[in-house]
């Protein structure tokens, strides 16, 4: 569902309190979504300024060790010989999940030779009632709900799969996943003789350990609570100066 999607959420565990902390400050149902590039030229716009020597890629962070003279940072290549004033967290906040939800919600790209659907499609609902098309549903068929054409790509529709699917769908294979999906949507049309995918692109980011899921959201139990977001940013201070800090979706109110 929508609600489940927007939050990556399970509806069932999600806090109706979002609705009133979440503004994007756009009109009633605007939304924004990227062009073919995507966001890589917005991570080029923050690169530009930088030096080559200030990048680490493909290094983890293992060690945060801070203090009042500063941070010493190790990495998986070993500590780095510099110490810092002060270091910003950003990372996925994945395995806070007493309180703060940690949901998902993937978008999985699928391209066809030739399109079996109307050029004038903007979503197809596969939705199989229980009972009637399938005696029981799976998981993979309750959970799919969704199929997006894509405007600037003719020949590719966006699967979204939000909340307990998410997991369904990484721990499944891209052969797997490929003949269930042509199985749903030949009974769908009730047409067998529609092709597979030709190519399915995705990120299975419940199986990154650096991710483990897509963004965080509110729970029945963190709203109870009385919790909020902004409280995960509260830094880590010696003599009353902050040495680590912390942001990212999870720490900003407004973005849950």
């Amino acid at each position: 569902s929508y609600w489940e999607f927007e939050w990556a959420a399970d509806w069932a565990d999600l806090s109706p309190r979002v609705l009133t902390e979440f503004d994007q400050f756009n009109n009633e149902g605007e939304s924004f979504y990227t062009n073919k590039i995507g966001f890589k030229a917005i991570l080029d716009y923050l690169r530009e300024p930088l030096s080559p020597q200030m990048l680490h890629f493909n290094t983890t962070i293992t060690n945060i060790e801070h203090s009042s003279n500063g941070v010493i940072l190790t990495t998986s290549n070993g500590k780095i010989a510099k110490r810092y004033d002060y270091v910003i967290v950003t990372s996925s906040l994945g395995h806070l999940k007493k309180y703060h939800r940690f949901g998902g919600s993937c978008k999985i790209f699928l391209r066809w030779d030739k399109p079996w659907w109307n050029k004038n499609s903007s979503s197809i609902a596969p939705l199989p009632v229980e009972g009637m098309a399938r005696d029981v549903l799976d998981p993979f068929e309750r959970e799919l709900t969704t199929l997006q054409a894509m405007d600037w790509d003719p020949n590719t529709l966006i699967a979204w799969v939000a909340g307990a699917g998410h997991p369904v769908v990484d721990n499944m294979s891209d052969e797997e996943f490929s003949y269930r999906l042509t199985k749903l949507i030949r009974d769908m049309k009730n047409d067998q003789s529609i092709a597979p995918p030709s190519e399915i692109v995705r990120t299975k980011l419940t199986k990154n350990e650096l991710l483990l899921g897509s963004y965080s959201y509110m729970s029945l139990a963190q709203a109870k609570a009385k919790i909020s977001h902004s409280r995960l940013s509260i830094p880590v201070r010696h003599k009353k100066r902050p040495v680590v800090l912390f942001a990212g979706e999870a720490t900003h109110h407004r973005w849950d």
